[in-house]
């Protein structure tokens, strides 16, 4: 588009806002074109559009896995430093109220402030950590270098299961996606040149409708002109009764002889456009013919290719189950291995072991069970040291609210509830881990109790428990194998069908406005152009010829005048629908790739803001903790 055509769209708007009013021109046009039989409206698609264009872009960033963990990170870190924002804003309000005089208020609403987000903002850093380490396995594994604790390696391996499944989720929908939003705007713009050029025609059919008009009235005055020049002719004459009629014949026939050349010259003209016609329609005919050899010529290639790939596909898929049965039984035998070593080591407990007497095993207990409450002591004054402030803040907090807020109930109910879940929800969390910690210590005093009990029954559990692990990682790998042969295929043949109907778009491009439209049923647009090219030539042709003769040639002029600059609108619309087409369909049949060193950009961005975040909250922090400090000593 040029500038002058986009400073035209800016000044005259191409639609109509919902709010406007129609003028009576507008409803005259649109009875008009109600009465000549066409159906056409502005399209109103530029939301969902623009809705799709957002859906597609949040699939797209999430189709690849190591995308997908750089966004979670990006997300929780807003999320944080949303937090952290919220607070510093509370905090210099509280600091610039006048009625907040005394030290100690200050202090108990900075520590409520301090105390509340506490395990949000804990479990959220450790959410970062924890992606943050899963990036850099995801980088070592693809590297083949894996150098972490056997523990960690397990976990990351089951969380980086998770998160490509869920990323090949978004890249199977964000295809889905693709091709809604490709062919919304393929059919937005359809209707957006189906409605400009009804109301072009509709302005032309208007004109050409006054031209016939003011045509027919000159029309009439030449005929009336002619009968005047008639009877002045005969009133020069007086002749014999005999030889008057044949006279009265020659002039009549002597004036009329121009419109009888006229229509003999259009006669002549007619032939010479069927012609042409029938020659156009030969032509693309000819190129049809072209079109679908090429197609077929090009559809060979591509099957020829694509038995290849299916062969590929084929042989792998094979070669992958012969492994994966290779993985089984090398499994199976090391299982075989560790139930014959479980074996031996029963024989040899049975002649060595020397079980402990039961006042022995009193003593050790009662050891083991001292220790266990001196460990759970330890832990209630870790969770106690967060929990009580937690609480006490949040009491002060409500009490304060509940102070200050008295007269307005609405208000001081909302907050209260408010405040209350807060409380409540940072209370479980402490606690459920807690209960976590403290059950992980039991457990590990129940082991030591079972293997002084009954070291045989002990080695049995474990060995059952470490055979069941080894199926588990058997059956882990090998889905791990299917999946990512499922995932490599699933792609692969989505990047090879995207390169071979490239190919067949752009020869679609190249001949469909010749040879086929997109409204069905009707002829390419650029053999319609050319018909309207012809048809305008033949008038102006004719125009031509007629205007010594008739004013009829005048109207045929201006009838070819309009048509061309209709033609030339009509051809313009159609080049930049077919190009908007085009890039529809590239994009269509293009698979969507990432940057993602912009998404490590914005990562990177968004931790450096919010570690400049935290900083700056424990500056202020910290600052109004001294100045307390001070003014107390």
């Amino acid at each position: 588009m040029s500038h002058t055509e986009v400073r035209e769209s800016k000044s005259t708007p191409f639609f109509n806002p919902p709010t406007h009013e129609p003028t009576p021109a507008e409803l005259y046009k649109a009875k008009l074109t109600s009465e000549l039989g066409l159906t056409s409206e502005a399209p109103r698609q530029s939301k969902r559009i623009f809705a799709l264009y957002k859906l597609f872009s949040y699939y797209l960033l999430r189709s690849e896995a190591k995308s997908f963990i750089a966004l979670k990170i990006v997300e929780i870190a807003e999320k944080l430093k949303n937090r952290y924002g919220s607070n510093i804003s509370h905090i210099y309000e509280l600091l610039k109220q006048a009625k907040i005089n005394s030290s100690i208020d200050l202090k108990r609403h900075i520590s409520f402030i301090n105390q509340k987000d506490v395990v949000e903002l804990k479990e959220g850093e450790e959410q970062i950590n924890f992606l943050k380490q899963l990036l850099y396995y995801y980088d070592k594994r693809k590297e083949g270098l894996l150098e972490l604790p056997v523990s960690t390696l397990k976990l990351n391996i089951a969380a980086l299961k998770k998160i490509e499944e869920d990323a090949f989720e978004c890249y199977l929908r964000l295809l889905d996606v693709n091709f809604e939003l490709r062919n919304t705007v393929i059919g937005a713009e359809n209707k957006k040149l189906i409605y400009f050029l009804t109301q072009k025609y509709v302005d032309l059919h208007t004109i050409i409708e006054q031209s016939r008009e003011e045509f027919l009235t000159e029309l009439e005055k030449l005929r009336e002109d002619l009968v005047e020049e008639y009877y002045d002719i005969m009133r020069h004459f007086s002749l014999p009764s005999n030889k008057l009629l044949n006279f009265r014949l020659f002039i009549q026939k002597k004036l009329e002889s121009r419109m009888y050349e006229a229509q003999f010259l259009k006669l002549q003209a007619s032939n010479t456009i069927n012609y042409q016609l029938s020659a156009l329609e030969n032509n693309c005919s000819e190129l049809k013919r072209q079109y679908l050899l090429s197609l077929r010529e090009c559809s060979a290639i591509v099957n020829f290719y694509k038995t290849r790939v299916v062969k590929y596909q084929t042989f792998f898929s094979f070669e992958l189950e012969k492994l994966i049965t290779y993985l089984k039984e090398n499994y199976l035998n090391l299982i075989n291995i560790v139930f014959t070593k479980l074996s031996e080591a029963k024989g040899y407990l049975k002649t060595k072991q020397t079980p402990l007497e039961p006042s022995e095993l009193e003593i050790i207990f009662a050891l083991e069970k001292e220790r266990l409450e001196w460990q759970l002591q330890e832990l209630k004054v870790k969770y106690s040291k967060v929990l009580v402030p937690l609480i006490s803040s949040f009491d002060s907090e409500i009490e304060s609210m509940e102070g200050q807020h008295c007269f307005n109930l609405n208000h001081s109910e909302r907050r209260y509830t408010a405040l209350k879940n807060l409380k409540n929800k940072s209370v479980e969390v402490l606690v459920k881990k807690f209960e976590q910690e403290k059950k992980r210590l039991e457990e590990i005093v129940a082991e030591k109790e079972q293997i002084l009990v009954n070291l045989e029954e002990k080695v049995t559990t474990d060995v059952n428990a470490i055979v069941e692990e080894l199926r588990d990682e058997c059956n882990t790998i090998c889905c791990d194998l299917l999946r990512e042969n499922q995932y490599f295929w699933a792609k692969y043949n989505a990047e090879f069908n995207s390169a071979s109907r490239e190919y067949f778009v752009k020869l679609y491009y190249e001949y469909s406005p010749y040879i086929n439209s997109w409204r069905e049923g009707e002829e390419g647009w650029m053999q319609e152009y050319l018909k309207l090219k012809l048809n305008l030539e033949y008038l102006r042709r004719i125009g031509s010829s007629l205007k010594e003769f008739s004013p009829e040639g005048k109207f045929y002029e201006k009838c070819a005048n309009l048509l061309d600059s209709y033609s030339n609108i009509f051809r313009n619309v159609n080049l930049q629908r077919d190009k908007v087409e085009y890039e529809s369909l590239i994009q269509l049949n293009t698979i969507p790739k990432i940057d993602y060193p912009k998404v490590e950009e914005r990562m990177n961005r968004s931790l450096k803001e919010l570690k400049e975040f935290h900083s700056e909250y424990l500056k202020l922090i910290n600052g109004i903790i001294k100045d307390n400090t001070l003014e107390r000593a």
